[in-house]
């Protein structure tokens, strides 16, 4: 009987630390790589008081180091972000059919998202091959998709890379 107990308790605990919501982070790295073709790559680092270091890599706009600064409110529309897509809830990579690609193309960027706050760090990459179909070609998943443009558009890094 106590067994029966502990099961639906040990359940319900993993459910609830994967859905806690943040209310703060050390420090956000956000990356976009390589693809065969001319996609933008470049690395943003974000600091809790809204600092945001970019390094633009290749296809961007503006090469090499910038700086700039969020506002609080810009902060807080990152943490509602993660919070939204659920991310200490996603797998660590969605590269593979193992990862749940429903199919895999080649030759696609990645998107590399980490998160530190204290002790606890959760990083996922994500291989924009990685589909649900290719014709209509969709990336999957698609809040995944929409979770890394929302950061691009918060931090403003179209000024870096020259694209909206």
């Amino acid at each position: 009987m106590k067994i029966l107990f502990c099961i639906p308790l040990i359940v319900f605990l993993t459910l609830a630390a994967c859905t806690e919501k943040i209310t703060h982070f050390d420090l956000i790295t956000f990356e976009r790589t390589a693809c065969f073709g001319t996609c933008p790559i470049y690395k943003l680092s974000i600091g809790s008081n809204g600092s945001v270091e970019y390094n633009g890599i290749d296809h961007v706009k503006i090469k090499g180091q910038s700086k700039t600064q969020i506002s609080s409110q810009q902060v807080a529309q990152l943490l509602e972000a993660f919070d939204a897509v659920n991310f200490f809830g996603l797998r660590n990579q969605y590269q593979t059919t193992e990862d749940g690609c429903p199919s895999v193309a080649t030759d696609s960027p990645s998107v590399i998202i980490s998160i530190k706050i204290g002790n606890q760090e959760k990083t996922v990459n994500h291989y924009h091959g990685c589909l649900t179909s290719i014709d209509p070609y969709r990336i999957y998943p698609g809040s995944l998709v929409e979770f890394e443009d929302k950061i691009d558009k918060i931090v403003g890094t179209s000024k870096w890379i020259g694209r909206d």
